[in-house]
């Protein structure tokens, strides 16, 4: 009895507890019970009026898991029965097993980490007795039974054991053999102790079972997630994460402050609007700054933020007279009307390529035709008018047709004729001279046309 009173005050001792998981893998239990009888004599289970017979355990065993687990249980105590004087036995005996423990709270049955844990057992052993009034030896036995743990802390539970043994020997009770070997249940209450170090695969101090990104080294403030840029802000949650930034922008810098991340902001040192993608706007017309070519003077988007005063389709920037209407051709001022003079026009034989102003070969003979004429009549002047076909938009074909206008002129010029007898007009897709709809018709489209002013 004083070993079983040891036992107790041992287990009181302990300050640390747990209940066997996967992050404490290893468990000692210590146990104190009782042994109940069943034999030839009679059967003592659940019954508390053919005496007591106490005996401690101690058990060991090794999460394999989540549903099993393997140890060993082994007991010492009082062992026993007693119906009349003349029809009774006692003795001590020393038994251990193996025993595999299937346990319900497994994550199928019951949650992993329930407060009541129930489990069942069964394995092989060997018991030994020995005594005065017991048939001293060895026996096998076959212990099966279950449980209920209930789990105080992650490192200790409380713990009733129920456990039926078959024994392989039918003297120990010193009854004579009739088929019916001894057997006995051992009922146990007491603690189970667990230990173990808890896993840390990627050894950045945060417990796998605590740590959000297990397998990837981290930081403990981030739950062992990784924070590459050191902004507070874990890797898998940072739209930048090799660029510190804060977490109004998702872990994104914003150098200028205006809301807009650097990685989308065009001007990212210089505050702006969203509309212009983070780029300021000095002159409030809609055009950021780098890409207005008069950042100071509201103009329109059309002519990259640059006014047109006159409103002749040439922005001041460029117009050389800005407050009188003029074509472009013209450089923005008026051209002189000459009411005495007239044209006369001259064959439209003056092609182009395609998307082109180069004039074709064939286009020269004609060219040189009107240097003749202009240069046999010196007081006359030349109007040359560019035309494109109708493919692309006025966009393109309006400056293509200028171009083209430029193009006979700059020949002229070449050829000895003076710039100032030569005015020229881009005309774009206007006044097609053949259907569009053709090869051929596109081909004649794409002309220039000279008119002889007198």
């Amino acid at each position: 009895m004083r070993k079983f009173i040891l036992m107790g005050l041992i287990a009181c001792t302990v300050a640390v507890a747990s209940a066997q998981n996967s992050d404490h893998k290893w468990s000692i239990g210590l146990f104190g019970g009782k042994t109940e009888y069943n034999g030839d004599l009679g059967n003592a289970f659940i019954k508390f009026d053919k005496a007591f017979y106490p005996f401690g355990a101690i058990s060991i065993n090794r999460y394999l898991n989540p549903s099993f687990d393997l140890g060993v249980y082994s007991s010492y105590g009082e062992y026993g029965y007693k119906k009349t004087p003349d029809r009774r036995f006692f003795g001590e005996k020393f038994d251990v097993s193996l025993l595999l423990t299937y346990k319900l709270s497994n994550g199928y049955i019951f949650k992993e980490d329930a407060l009541v844990t129930p489990y069942i057992s069964a394995g092989v052993g060997m018991a030994h007795y020995h005594g005065n009034r017991v048939w001293n030896g060895r026996d096998y036995i076959i212990p099966v039974g279950g449980g209920l743990k209930l789990n105080i802390t992650n490192w200790f539970a409380l713990q009733y054991q129920l456990l039926y043994n078959f024994t392989s020997h039918d003297k120990r009770d010193h009854q004579p053999t009739n088929g019916h070997n001894e057997q006995y249940a051992a009922h146990s209450v007491g603690f189970v102790f667990s230990f173990g170090k808890m896993r840390d695969q990627d050894k950045d101090g945060v417990k796998d079972k605590y740590d959000l990104c297990p397998t990837v080294p981290g930081v403990v403030a981030l739950k062992g997630c990784p924070d590459t840029d050191g902004d507070g802000i874990a890797d898998a949650d940072d739209k930048c994460p090799n660029e510190a930034g804060t977490v109004e922008n998702q872990g994104c810098p914003d150098r200028d402050g205006d809301g807009i991340i650097d990685s989308e902001d065009r001007c990212p040192d210089a505050a702006g609007p969203a509309a212009l993608k983070g780029c300021p706007d000095r002159d409030g017309d809609g055009v950021a700054d780098i890409d207005d070519r008069c950042p100071d003077t509201p103009g329109l988007v059309r002519f990259q933020g640059c006014p047109d005063t006159d409103g002749d389709g040439v922005p001041d920037i460029d117009d050389r007279c800005p407050n009188e209407a003029g074509p472009a051709s013209n450089n923005g001022c008026p051209v002189a009307v000459q009411p005495n003079k007239e044209e006369h026009p001259l064959p439209p034989n003056i092609q182009f390529e395609l998307n082109k102003a180069d004039l074709k070969k064939e286009s020269f003979k004609t060219l040189d035709n009107v240097v003749k004429k202009l240069n046999e009549n010196p007081e006359y002047g030349a109007t040359i008018y560019g035309y494109t076909d109708i493919t692309g938009n006025d966009n393109i074909n309006n400056p293509l047709s200028e171009s083209r206008a430029k193009a006979v002129r700059d020949y002229l010029i070449k050829k000895g004729i003076a710039a100032d007898r030569i005015t020229t007009l881009g005309k774009g897709s206007e006044n097609p001279v053949a259907d569009n709809a053709t090869r051929k018709g596109r081909i004649l489209n794409r002309r220039s046309e000279i008119f002889l002013v007198f």
